[in-house]
């Protein structure tokens, strides 16, 4: 019996469902909810929204709206179907939808004119209690059922005198229980006008011959939604309510019942209903289908309400357009260029003139159609090969000038382009997802098969191979999901005719696991965007080598206007686009009548830049890992941006290797923008910044992350080294700025944070070269004066004097030329000046001429022989310019008289003088020429030849003092120990022979000291000023210029200066320990032994005090 009975329903199910007047109900595109007539139609809607029964039901008259119109709230309130009854009768089909439902209790809407007393009795005979909402009139109506479903603040005001507003408002004012009141078109009823003033907000559906403007005024806070026809109506309330629908209902617009009992449906999956004529689609709901993204719809009603083509045509439009995530409204200013339109724009932009604002001006032929368009005209040029997004620019000014027109074209706001627009979609971004590309010379981007491509017309090529490759063998060298560029790019260049400078880019910079969204949404009822969001996450990894050769400013004069960037949008000033690249995130439907696909996408552009005063050679390196978060969101109610930017460093190291100096800002990074038609109305600019005021030779680590661990230098360098992390918005939008004044945009800074912060003055390894300036003349010392070390013919750092004349440079060991330069004397040179590692060398004073002493001038003095101080006569003299200079351009030569005088003639500065004669050492000393006057007393020594193993030491100074003693502390192989001065000036023990050759006491020496060896013995030499003896205040040697000379066998193998600058009466010179000369120039007022292998007793100790006080 059980079998019998499933089989008859199954039977009864079947004939139903396939009965020629009634559709299936399913979840097919384009799927029917239809009966015989709208009363079958609404227990049908009935049986797919509540298949588990109800036990509420509202029922409305099916062939009259009047009082059905603000049912749909009350029915959602009460989670009730509305069910269509006739004015007299019940229908039985619904009848036994009640039956199914298993209602308790059916709420009636209207009086008993609208649905009579029969109506009642027959729903009460079914044993089901009946409520009845009804008022004088359908106004009265509308504001029962409004206090039925209780308190709001919003209010939902239509017309009363037709259906089409108030249902195509109805799913939302359900979902949202907004209650619908209903008015006159001319005039409040008193009831509704008292009864609206408990709201705060109201929404009024429908142009003014529905509601009109003096109806709205009495309206508190009132929003219109209205289109030109019912259908525009309806599109533009789910247009501004709903932000999309993957699936919605569809019903005839022509007739109230279906749709009335739909909403209810609709709104209960929070969904809308679209309506449509019966013959035909308007195109502003083609439109809305874009931009709500549907992908899904069923019908209302039969062919009858809505015929088979219409159906045909949705599913064709969604089929077409599937892919895209929104659609737009082009500003009613906005013009599709022709081809020739287009090609006459392209000519005049060859000759624009570009603005720092991001405008341009163009000229083109005041006959031309481009000519004859007025300021506020925006061209549009569609997508193509060349535009893979379009193209919009607006005209900002006009000027006619005869035959010719000026047009000053830039980007528009984002609010002028589009009348209305919606678009939502976000996305993992690959390489599949990429429409163009605009890469600098030498830079490429590698493809999924691993190619290097330097064209979007290259990737497609690339991409297609890919595809067809055997699937073995695809992404085995690269993941599609990520971006990488490959740099090889002159950023600058410039000829001079000194030199050909050039800034080279070298590296990769990369993007991984990239996912974008994008949300924007303008209602053309308000004309304000609405939503404007956009979001990118990403990894980045960037790999750079910045190569400098370059002397001068970077910017403005190397700075190259860029004709694209002013298609890019936003200003981008004083950037080096690396490489741009445009991902879609989808494509939005523009246009309603003329309709094309245009991708709206998000363009990544890797950028540096670099500005300020460079004169260096030599590379950055840098390595930088981060992983951004960028979240932007726009808030309509108080006109302002929301965003969040963050970085989360993983890796952040430089390196450099670079000869000379810098004072520069240089960033590198990638930034994210909105792209549509072209531009870029916002951008998001992620930057790594390093400022760095940075001078020096070497080479010179950072770990950023770290900022304890110190850099790892070798070589020398003063420098300040900033880094910050910065990222910022741009956007080209009316709201954002509340006042719209053409060219300009809106700013706001999202994140910044200093990475690293570091400023050093060091040298690795270390060594240091001190000195002082004078005046040649007047002895006066020199501030100011600019020391500037160099090596092997490089620049490596700089330094000045101060005050008291002195300067000190650290250096990495090795040997320097030493430039001296101050306004108002002439330049000078110190050659071969040598460093060692940790230790500190002193150079001579050097004397600067000053300008007035210009010119020749005569030199004189005598060369006497160091052993003795007797006159040498035919000793040969070479001079050549600067100090301390042993070879290169030989500038005069002379000889030495009988007497052992010489007298040259050379223009003023300083020159080195190489003294040789056979049996003697050849010899170097100083000279400074003053111009128009004879300069004196130039002398220097020459001593005669020694023995392999014999070494002299030789001191020689200036006028004054008149007085200075050489004194020797030593002992041989552990022996006694002995101190040569003028008082005991020879010493023999075995095979040791010391000899103090010569005691000077007027002044410029030399006094001689000769071993005949050092091997095996320790020893200490230092010099005493005799004439200041127990002034220890006194710094009379320490300006005496004096000079220790070491020779060995045939050769000057060592030469000490005394320090400058300095109080005392004892220069403590050198040890030796061993034959190993460890030097010590210091200046000290006492003795005190820097010996630690000469362990004297306190008697010897006081020996050598009383012998520098002793009395010749």
């Amino acid at each position: 019996m059980k079998l019998v009975q499933w089989l008859v329903m199954l039977l009864i199910v079947g004939g139903l469902l396939f009965s020629p007047h009634s559709y299936v109900i399913a979840n097919e595109n384009g799927d029917r909810i239809a009966g015989e007539d709208r009363y079958e139609t609404a227990a049908l809607i009935s049986k797919k929204g509540w298949e588990n029964g109800s036990k509420v039901v509202v029922i409305a008259r099916g062939d009259n709206f009047a009082d059905a119109l603000a049912g749909a709230p009350l029915a959602k309130k009460e989670k009730a179907p509305i069910l269509l009854s006739k004015s007299n009768n019940v229908p039985d089909v619904t009848k036994s939808e009640l039956q199914r439902l298993k209602t308790e209790k059916v709420i009636l809407l209207g009086g008993e004119e609208a649905l009579t007393k029969s109506v009642k009795g027959d729903i009460e005979r079914m044993g089901i209690s009946v409520e009845r909402i009804g008022g004088e009139d359908r106004f009265e109506t509308s504001i029962k059922i409004a206090k039925r479903i209780g308190s709001s603040e919003t209010a939902v005001i239509a017309t009363g005198l037709d259906f089409a507003d108030a249902l195509a408002i109805a799913p939302y004012a359900a979902e949202k229980q907004f209650p619908i009141l209903l008015t006159r078109p001319e005039r409040l009823n008193e009831s509704v006008e008292e009864y609206v003033d408990d709201f705060t907000d109201t929404i009024v559906v429908g142009g003014v011959n529905a509601i009109s403007t003096k109806v709205e005024e009495k309206l508190p806070s009132p929003l219109r939604l209205a289109g030109e026809t019912r259908y525009e109506t309806a599109a533009a309330i789910i247009s501004h309510f709903y932000e999309t629908n993957d699936h919605v209902y569809v019903s005839t617009g022509r007739e109230f019942a279906d749709a009335l009992s739909g909403s209810l449906l609709a709104a209960n999956e929070g969904t809308a209903v679209m309506l449509v004529a019966p013959d035909k689609v308007p195109d502003r709901v083609n439109t809305l289908v874009a931009a709500q993204k549907v992908r899904s719809f069923e019908v209302f009603g039969g062919p009858q309400a809505v015929e088979d083509q219409v159906v045909e045509s949705l599913k064709s439009f969604i089929s077409e357009y599937s892919d895209t995530e929104g659609a737009a409204t082009l500003s009613e200013d906005a013009v599709i260029m022709t081809e020739t339109e287009e090609t006459l724009l392209e000519q005049a932009f060859e000759n624009a003139t570009i603005f720092d604002n991001g405008t341009f001006e163009i000229t083109v032929p005041s006959s031309s159609k481009l000519g004859a368009y007025e300021v506020g005209q925006l061209f549009v040029i569609p997508p193509d090969e060349e535009h893979p997004t379009g193209l919009m620019v607006q005209i900002g000014d006009k000027k006619n000038n005869g035959d010719k027109t000026t047009l000053l074209l830039g980007q528009p706001a984002i609010e002028d382009m589009f009348e209305e627009i919606k678009f939502s979609a976000e996305k993992e971004l690959t390489v599949d997802n990429i429409i163009g590309m605009d890469l600098h010379d030498g830079v490429t981007l590698q493809a999924p098969g691993g190619e290097q491509v330097a064209s979007y017309e290259e990737f497609q090529k690339a991409m297609l191979q890919q595809k067809s490759a055997p699937s073995t063998l695809k992404g085995d060298k690269f993941e599609f999901g990520s971006m990488k560029l490959v740099m090889d790019a002159i950023l600058y260049e410039k000829e001079t005719a000194h030199r050909d400078m050039e800034v080279k880019l070298n590296g990769t910079m990369e993007l991984n696991d990239m996912v974008g969204s994008t949300k924007i949404k303008k209602s053309r009822f308000s004309g304000k965007m609405k939503s404007f969001d956009m979001k990118f996450d990403a990894d980045q990894t960037m790999k750079s080598e910045l190569s400098i050769n370059w002397e001068g400013d970077i910017f403005p004069e190397n700075k190259k206007d860029d004709k694209k960037k002013i298609l890019e949008g936003v200003e981008r000033n004083d950037i080096v686009t690396i490489g741009s690249v445009t991902f879609t995130v989808g494509s939005i439907v523009i246009g309603e009548e003329a309709r094309s696909k245009v991708p709206l996408g998000l363009t990544v552009f890797f950028v540096t830049t670099l500005d300020g005063e460079i004169e260096l050679v030599g590379k950055f390196s840098f390595i930088d890992e981060q992983s951004h978060h960028m979240d932007v969101n726009w808030k309509s109610k108080n006109n302002k941006f929301v965003a969040v930017a963050k970085s989360e460093q993983i890796k952040s190291e430089a390196s450099l290797d670079v000869e000379g100096k810098i004072e520069a800002s240089q960033a590198a990074g990638f930034d994210v923008g909105l792209s549509i038609y072209g531009l870029v109305p916002a951008v998001v600019e992620n930057e790594i910044r390093q400022t760095i005021l940075l001078e020096g030779n070497g080479t010179v680590a950072f770990d950023f992350l770290d900022s304890d661990l110190s850099p790892e230098v070798e070589g020398c360098f003063l420098a300040e080294y900033n880094i910050d992390v910065n990222s910022d918005l741009k956007a080209r939008m009316k709201a954002s700025l509340g006042w719209w004044e053409f060219g300009f945009e809106y700013e706001k800074e999202l994140a910044h944070f200093n990475l690293y912060e570091t400023g050093f003055d060091m040298c690795m390894p270390s060594g240091a070269v001190t000195g002082s300036v004078s005046d040649a003349v007047s002895k006066e010392k020199l501030s100011g004066v600019k020391i500037t070390a160099y090596k092997d013919g490089e620049f490596f750092r700089t330094t000045s004097s101060k005050d008291d004349g002195s300067y000190e440079l650290d250096l990495q060991p090795g040997f320097y030329k030493l430039v001296y330069k101050k306004n108002g004397y002439k330049n000078e040179v110190f050659n071969n000046a040598e460093v060692t590692r940790d230790g500190l060398t002193y150079n001579p004073e050097l004397k600067l001429v000053s300008d007035q002493h210009e010119g020749p001038g005569e030199v004189s003095g005598e060369i006497t022989n160091a052993l003795n101080g007797n006159p040498v006569n035919g000793a040969t003299i070479t001079f050549r310019k600067g100090v301390n200079s042993k070879d290169g351009e030989v500038v005069q030569t002379t000889s030495t008289d009988e007497n052992g005088e010489y007298k040259i003639k050379l223009d003023a500065g300083s020159y080195t003088g190489t003294i040789t004669k056979e049996g003697y050492v050849a010899a170097t000393f100083t000279i400074t020429s003053l111009g128009g006057l004879h300069s004196k007393n130039q002398n220097a020594t020459i001593t005669p030849l020694l023995a392999d193993e014999e070494t002299r030491i030789i001191l020689s100074w200036g006028e004054n003092p008149s007085d200075l003693d050489s004194h020797l502390v030593g002992s041989y192989d552990g022996a006694e120990l002995f101190h040569i001065y003028y008082a005991d000036d020879y010493y023999k023990d075995g095979e040791l022979a010391v000899t103090l050759d010569r005691d000077d006491t007027t002044s410029y020496g030399p006094e001689t000291i000769t071993l005949n060896q050092t091997e095996g013995g320790v020893y200490e030499y230092f010099v005493h000023d005799y004439s200041n003896q127990g002034e220890y205040g006194s710094t009379a040697l320490s300006e005496s210029d004096a000079k220790v000379e070491i020779y060995k066998g045939s050769y000057l193998i060592k030469t000490f200066y005394v320090p400058t600058n300095k109080t005392g009466v004892i220069w403590k010179v050198f040890n030796i320990e061993n034959g190993q000369i460890i030097p010590i120039n210091k200046v000290e007022e006492e003795y005190t032994s820097d010996s630690s292998s000469i362990n004297s007793p306190p008697s010897f100790k006081d020996g050598i005090q009383n012998s520098l006080t002793q009395t010749k």
